[in-house]
């Protein structure tokens, strides 16, 4: 129960690894957010049947208009430095079916399935629709990111106190599932590989009570074993980590077959059972003007559509983001694409 409540404060990161200024209110930024830009011309008739059938499978509706509306934080988020190169970086919440139809597009063209497309936006409606569309942009940048964490976890315990929403792994997984190949840990009974599988308890809690379909029951195995905790050593030696992640992922013959949309993993240290976990993830997604980074940062953060113009900028915004979590006795955390160690220049 210890490790599962503080598993809990690290999925919620404080909703605010993306905040970059102490302001209690949210505005929409004056200057240019860089990244792709939008072209209605780009749209394919396939994304709006995909939209529509996530709208008509969506179990909650809203009378909200989708717009981003300003408000105050209930708490001041805490302040994240981000280098210069990617404080104007844009980012999306999904808000608008324009945004929704633009990231769709893109997940069509890294060879992402119409099934995944369709259950992850199904997802980012309930989101977005009970949190009546507040607190969301449909387009800001990094820098003016701010999310207020206990208005939102108010308004999705009232809506459904039983499903505690989806995060990092889940929304990565469901997007990627159909391209990974491993071999299923079997979580039966008291093993190992049960006690370094800790972390992912909220994780199946709400893929068992989610109002929707986003995960089977056949790919749970597939889930947990892909995001299983690496044991490894109490040293700060990065390459023993390295070899520990690798050597598990080969055990377990851990595959990606898309050859153009990446899972990026940031593996965090636990000091008390010797092992790292997945602490977020999220998907890598190659564009015509740079790079798209998909990820849902909590259980109640808002899903975030980020427009880099390189996959080096990426590394630095994760570096910043997850920087705290570095370990005195097992060093910082480590960042994967895929099954191979990112080298951060």
């Amino acid at each position: 129960m210890k490790k599962l409540i503080s598993t809990l404060a690290i999925a919620s990161l404080s909703l605010s690894l993306a905040s970059c200024s102490n302001s209690n209110s949210t505005a929409m930024p004056t200057s240019t957010p860089t990244g792709a830009s939008i072209s209605a011309s780009a749209y394919t008739q396939e994304c709006t049947e995909i939209i529509t059938e996530a709208q008509k499978n969506n179990p909650v509706t809203t009378d909200a208009q989708p717009e981003a509306k300003s408000y105050t934080a209930s708490e001041t988020p805490d302040t994240l430095t981000l280098s210069d190169d990617v404080k104007n970086v844009e980012v999306s919440n999904l808000v608008s079916t324009q945004q929704q139809e633009r990231l769709c597009n893109i997940l069509l063209n890294n060879n992402i399935s119409r099934d995944s497309i369709r259950k992850f936006f199904t997802s980012v409606l309930y989101y977005n629709n009970v949190t009546n569309y507040e607190f969301l942009n449909d387009t800001t940048t990094l820098e003016q990111v701010r999310y207020d964490s206990t208005a939102i976890t108010a308004l999705h315990e009232k809506a459904n106190p039983d499903f505690g929403g989806t995060n990092c792994r889940i929304t990565a997984f469901t997007l990627l599932k159909d391209s990974i190949d491993l071999t299923p840990v079997d979580f039966s009974g008291d093993t190992e590989d049960d006690s370094a599988n800790w972390f992912l308890g909220t994780d199946t809690a709400s893929i068992n009570t989610a109002p929707f379909e986003f995960i089977t029951q056949e790919e749970k195995n597939t889930f947990s074993t892909l995001f299983l905790a690496t044991k490894t050593e109490l040293t700060t030696n990065k390459d023993t980590h390295i070899g520990h992640i690798k050597k598990q992922m080969e055990n377990n013959k851990v595959t990606f077959s898309n050859n153009k949309a990446s899972l990026i993993s940031v593996h965090m240290a636990d000091e008390e059972d010797q092992a790292l976990f997945i602490g977020h993830a999220g998907v890598l997604l190659p564009n015509d003007n740079g790079y798209v980074f998909v990820e849902k940062l909590a259980f109640d953060a808002p899903y975030q559509a980020i427009y880099f113009s390189s996959e080096e900028q990426v590394y630095n915004y994760l570096t910043a983001a997850y920087q705290r979590f570095t370990s005195k006795e097992m060093g910082a955390p480590i960042l994967f694409k895929n099954n191979k160690e990112i080298t951060i220049k």
